[in-house]
């Protein structure tokens, strides 16, 4: 009987343990819960690379300093690491571009039309690089757009306040390289003046560079012995030239192209355009990584319509020496284009085309 009641207990006891084990390991699965795994996990995005290419100086205070200004807003305000490589010869331009997205740049940006063609060789090469040519048409799937400036408008703008303040009804345009966005400079320019003053008379040029000041110089002071005292100057770095011819030729004044260029020249310079290519460049990328616009692969306009063109407001004496009706028709024009009351595009070659404004 006491064997018996040994052999029950020591069962007892062996079932008890058994029991308590599996009631441990129950116990220790739900008191340790597996903890998320790692690929569950919230990624953090890596910092936004935007790289620029330009053909000038960053340094111009126009063209090439406003892609400039766009990269250091992208660099500010989306806290990505920028780079920028200027002055680059054409032959040179698919090698930048490569190296770029070689090393996981987001964004690259070529900015003037001349950087499309190497852009295109190189983009589908690098599918999750973003590729954006300013001032051009260009587009590739899946991932090269395009910043279209509507040069034709800027110079527009420019030659209708040349046309009215000039004395001798005389307007002369300089233009750097000619290339698509200086050909509607000048055409825009050679249209308002006939629509500003159909009796004016325009003289244009070409001086194959966007440095060459001296140059630039020299065809100014022969378009001022021809009797030109109002000039549009689209050849970047270079205007510095037509600026010393201005400076020296007193009654000689000059329009700034593409951004405020008053500083540059205070005494001659009467009047800005501003064009928004850089700030463009700003806002597309920050669209584009914040989900406000679905990137899509076509051309993005930037003209007067959605004002990114404008006139400067007037400043220093400038203010007391435009009379204030040429003021008023030039505002008028830009409104009247702005709202869409009148077309202004590459597609006029004739003055008569444009509705004049009441």
């Amino acid at each position: 009987m006491k064997k018996t009641m040994s052999l029950i207990i020591t069962i007892l006891v062996i079932l008890a343990l058994v029991v308590g084990c599996a009631s441990q390991e129950v116990a220790e699965e739900i008191d340790e819960p597996e903890t998320p795994a790692e690929a569950e996990k919230p990624v953090e995005k890596e910092q936004l690379k935007v790289g620029l290419l330009t053909s000038g100086d960053i340094n111009d205070n126009g063209w090439n300093a406003m892609a400039y200004d766009g990269l250091v807003m992208i660099e500010e305000e989306l806290g990505a690491e920028i780079s920028a490589v200027t002055n680059i010869a054409a032959s040179d331009m698919q090698g930048v571009f490569r190296e770029f997205a070689s090393n996981g740049y987001d964004y690259v940006i070529g900015h003037g039309n001349e950087f499309s063609d190497a852009a295109m060789a190189v983009a589908p090469d690098f599918p999750d690089t973003i590729f954006m040519i300013n001032s051009s048409t260009t587009t590739q799937e899946p991932n090269l757009i395009s910043l279209n400036l509507n040069a034709f408008q800027e110079a527009f703008l420019e030659g209708i306040f040349a046309t009215k303040f000039s004395t001798t009804k005389k307007i002369g345009f300089i233009g750097g390289n000619e290339q698509p966005s200086t050909i509607n400079n000048f055409n825009g320019c050679k249209i308002a003046v006939a629509y500003a003053d159909p009796t004016a008379e325009f003289v244009g040029t070409y001086i194959g560079s966007v440095t060459d000041a001296a140059k630039a110089k020299e065809v100014a002071l022969t378009f001022i012995n021809q009797g030109v005292d109002a000039f549009v100057a689209h050849c970047a770095g270079a205007a510095g030239g037509v600026y010393e011819a201005a400076k020296e030729n007193p009654g000689v004044i000059v329009t700034g192209a593409t951004r405020n260029r008053y500083e540059s020249a205070p005494t001659v310079i009467a009047v800005s355009t501003e064009v928004d290519l850089g700030l463009r460049n700003f806002q597309l990328v920050k669209a584009f990584e914040d989900g406000s616009l679905p990137f899509e692969v076509k051309v993005y306009t930037v003209d007067i319509e959605s004002g990114g063109i404008r006139y400067v407001d007037l400043q220093g004496a400038w203010k007391e020496d435009v009379p204030a009706e040429v003021w008023e028709y030039v505002k008028k024009v830009e409104k009247a284009i702005k709202d869409g009351v009148i077309e202004v595009g590459p597609q006029i070659t004739d003055a008569s085309q444009i509705q004049q404004v009441e």
